[in-house]
């Protein structure tokens, strides 16, 4: 008979590696919506995060923290993202990758990361958790050297494991808050989330209904019909999940 090590062991074994494992991100952003978003993004991603909600708090974190990669929004309470971008570039050796996040035009988002000397940008809202994940480890120091490979074979092993589980868990409880609250921001991000939770698992009937809600929400709409839909949806493959792992 098996040991509890030994099974353990094997559990542990017979589980895809998260593509962002071992990760360190510092995020820098006042937006509790979007440090949400991002947060959930990294979790499901295997990356450990910390937030810093202006530059001041954020210098000491980072300081502190000694991330493998900051992201910085370049709308701050105290000043620019470009500020954290100089000080990082300056202070910090070996120095992060630098993503700068912003809602402004493209172009204009990409003046701000050559003018700083970042190393790439996201737009907000990030298309997908496919989107963050490239970002990421494109800025990586050494390139992510030691991370584990992020290809096909891992894509088509996401539904069903684990933390999949625990990511539809998330966004269930997000949709549920935001219906009770009436929060049509809170379901544009849970939305953005889980297209790209539904959209690495291959999921593309629980995809097609987060952008059901997402286009709602842009719209002006308040998304409750549709954000009802992908709770139903999310508790049907929740138990499908519990049912399978019982």
């Amino acid at each position: 008979m098996a040991s509890l090590e030994d099974e353990f062991a094997f559990k542990s074994q017979s589980r895809p590696p998260k593509c962002l494992a071992g990760v360190s991100i510092m995020l820098v952003d006042d937006s509790r919506s979007v440090s949400e978003a991002v947060r959930m993004m990294a979790v499901v991603s295997g990356a450990r995060i910390r937030r810093a909600d202006c530059i001041a708090s954020a210098q000491r974190h980072i300081m502190l923290f000694r991330p493998d990669v900051v992201i910085t929004d370049l709308g701050l309470p105290d000043g620019n993202g470009i500020e954290v971008a100089k000080m990082v570039a300056e202070k910090i050796t070996p120095k992060p990758g630098v993503l700068i996040l912003s809602a402004a035009e493209e172009e204009v988002t990409q003046n701000a990361m050559e003018q700083c000397g970042a190393d790439a940008y996201l737009l907000k809202p990030i298309a997908s958790l496919g989107e963050f994940q490239a970002a990421v480890l494109g800025v990586l120091p050494e390139g992510g050297a030691g991370l584990p490979d992020w290809n096909a074979d891992f894509q088509a092993e996401i539904s069903g494991t684990d933390y999949y589980e625990q990511d539809l868990g998330n966004v269930l409880d997000l949709f549920e808050e935001a219906v009770r609250e009436d929060d049509a921001s809170e379901l544009a991000f849970g939305a953005q989330f889980l297209c790209g939770v539904a959209s690495t698992a291959g999921d593309k009937e629980l995809e097609d209904c987060a952008r059901a809600v997402a286009v709602r929400v842009a719209g002006g709409h308040r998304g409750q019909a549709a954000a009802g839909i992908a709770i139903d949806m999310l508790n049907a493959r929740l138990s499908g999940q519990m049912s399978a792992t019982g």
